[in-house]
């Protein structure tokens, strides 16, 4: 199993994942301009990443610099999906926590420190919800906005300090 960047030929299979796991009511094509729209290929603020197992692509993710002050960052994780098939046996979080690694050492390589990870899901989606706290730790802040997308749709930001 492993953690790695992501490769500009791969934009079609990470799409997949992310539409069929995140955002099913778009087509393929939408899910890859929309990627492409938000940086892609991977550069040094926007960074994908994708689980590979016995050499199928599994799951993907995304980091982006939301903000830099200098040497201090702020990180936004986003986009985590897992196939149907592999989900609820760790691989999200291991993809999670191995790619941060990969960020804070690229980051910490050029002199910069992350002080601020966030991210957001919708506090119906409950497995998220979890997977974020659980990811996040301890002295986790959370934010709920209500009724964003339509009402009793609420999303949820979680924010934690380094």
């Amino acid at each position: 199993m492993e953690v790695r960047y992501a490769r500009p030929e791969e934009l079609n299979v990470i799409a997949k994942i992310i539409r069929d796991q995140i955002y099913p009511e778009i087509s393929l094509e939408e899910m890859e301009e929309w990627i492409k729209g938000i940086g892609w290929p991977s550069n040094p603020y926007v960074q994908w990443f994708v689980l590979e197992k016995e050499g199928e692509i599994i799951g993907a993710m995304r980091w982006e610099v939301y903000d830099r002050y200098g040497e201090k960052l702020v990180l936004m994780s986003s986009w985590i999906a897992v196939r149907e098939g592999y989900q609820k046996q760790g691989y999200g979080r291991y993809l999670w926590q191995k790619s941060k690694e990969i960020v804070d050492d690229y980051w910490k390589s050029r002199g910069c420190k992350v002080k601020l990870i966030f991210t957001e899901t919708e506090e119906e989606n409950l497995r998220a919800c979890t997977f974020y706290r659980r990811a996040l730790g301890n002295n986790l802040i959370e934010v709920r906005m209500q009724n964003t997308w339509h009402l009793g749709n609420n999303i949820v930001w979680f924010f934690k300090e380094i």
